[in-house]
């Protein structure tokens, strides 16, 4: 009986390391990903407040269209994309950054109106305030404002880190255990 039992314990044993081992790994996949996200809202909220002393120059919009990329058979995201040309510095540049963000989101109507803007311009021949990074003259944005992507981006890391940090810490480090005296 003492043997059955103790075989019990050792594969009870080795089934909860195994989960362990799959918890801790979960907890640094947690931690990575949350990372990322934090890091991309991060970079976005910073080239916001860094754009808002640019120099602002009048861009000519080449193209303008709303996008919608397909995921799975019933779900979509929206996306504008673009091309204006701009002079900064005597030198004339093309861009594709309309946004801080960019990218796509199910913010239909967000990307709707952006791309209205600009082909009303493109269609009137009009020229359109750009932002230029003086810096790097070739990163140029149309609309500086902040978007859902760049908050999502900052909610997600800001949750995911710290919970996937005290995922892994509660199972690489034991609790210590009162001693008796």
């Amino acid at each position: 009986m003492f043997k059955h039992t103790l075989e019990f314990n050792n594969k009870s044993r080795r089934a909860l390391n195994n989960r362990r081992g799959l918890l801790r790994l979960s907890g640094l996949v947690m931690i990575w990903v949350g990372l990322v996200f934090l890091w991309r809202g991060v970079d976005m909220f910073y080239i916001y407040f860094a754009s808002g002393s640019w120099p602002v120059v009048q861009a000519r919009v080449l193209s303008a269209e709303v996008v919608k990329l397909a995921h799975t058979r019933n779900q979509y995201t929206t996306g504008a994309r673009g091309s204006f040309t701009y002079e900064y510095q005597g030198k004339k540049y093309t861009s594709t950054h309309i946004d801080i963000a960019g990218g796509s989101n199910t913010n239909v109507a967000d990307k709707e109106q952006k791309v209205a803007i600009l082909q009303e311009a493109l269609k009137t021949n009009q020229s359109i305030a750009a932002r230029v990074n003086p810096n790097d003259p070739s990163y140029a944005i149309i609309f500086r404002e902040i978007s859902q992507n760049m908050i999502w981006n900052m909610v997600f890391g800001l949750i995911l880190t710290p919970l996937g940090y005290k995922i892994a810490k509660s199972l690489f480090f034991k609790a210590k255990t009162a001693q008796k005296t």
